[in-house]
């Protein structure tokens, strides 16, 4: 295969009334003479489905997840496996300049592929970018890719989804340019000491608003708006 080839994750979580862990809370107070086996407790578990492809399909595949989240709560007697199945072994990739329809029942998913001597695909509205930050940060953020600045460049917001957009939309800008860093669009504190990496770095960062989170920590010590 091409190990040059970039993959795409797309998921949703489903967070049920209980976990495994709720109920064996409440198992243990209720007394040794309770006691059930684990055979006989039915358990809600949290629950990811996920996607990964090779295309950037942003719009269309949050689409798609929340047509699976619908028909989760519905009586519908086809299952969600097949759904998947048919998304990602059914449905072609357009051709260079067409599109593809994929029929829901509660609205069509169109795919387009734009032609070859065109600007790249880019699923995501660019106004999710500018409605946040100014022109003249922008900018100078993309400039400072360009020309090689040793610069990191840290997208923080309290939406999970924008985080990503934003640094997706970035590298989009620096078109026909490649970013020449080390690029998280999604860092967690495992991976906090990519931080530290000598030279420029961009990474996106969800401010869950814990005081002794990641992005309260990485605030304190990167002032932000500082390019």
């Amino acid at each position: 295969g091409n190990t040059d080839a970039k993959h795409f994750i797309f998921n949703t979580d489903d967070y049920e009334d209980q976990t495994s862990d709720d109920i064996a809370e409440e198992t243990d107070t209720l007394g040794t003479s309770l006691l059930t086996s684990w055979e006989d407790i039915i358990t809600f578990e949290e629950k990811t489905i996920c996607l990964i492809s090779r295309y950037p399909y942003w719009t269309m595949f949050r689409q798609f997840l929340l047509h699976l989240y619908v028909l989760s709560g519905s009586s519908s007697d086809l299952p969600l496996e097949r759904w998947i199945s048919h998304l990602l072994l059914t449905v072609p990739v357009p051709i260079p300049g067409g599109r593809v329809t994929i029929p829901l029942s509660t609205s069509p998913i169109v795919l387009t592929m734009p032609p070859v001597k065109d600007f790249p695909l880019v699923d995501l509205p660019f106004s999710r970018l500018f409605s946040c930050l100014d022109i003249q940060t922008i900018v100078t953020i993309v400039l400072g890719f360009i020309f090689q600045e040793q610069q990191k460049v840290i997208v923080m917001s309290t939406r999970p989804s924008l985080v990503t957009d934003g640094c997706e939309l970035f590298r989009a800008l620096l078109f026909p340019f490649e970013l020449c860093a080390p690029y998280v669009p999604r860092l967690t504190q495992p991976f906090m000491s990519t931080l530290e990496f000598p030279g420029a770095i961009m990474a996106g960062i969800h401010d869950d608003g814990c005081s002794d989170g990641l992005a309260e920590s990485v605030r304190t010590s990167l002032p932000e708006d500082t390019v």
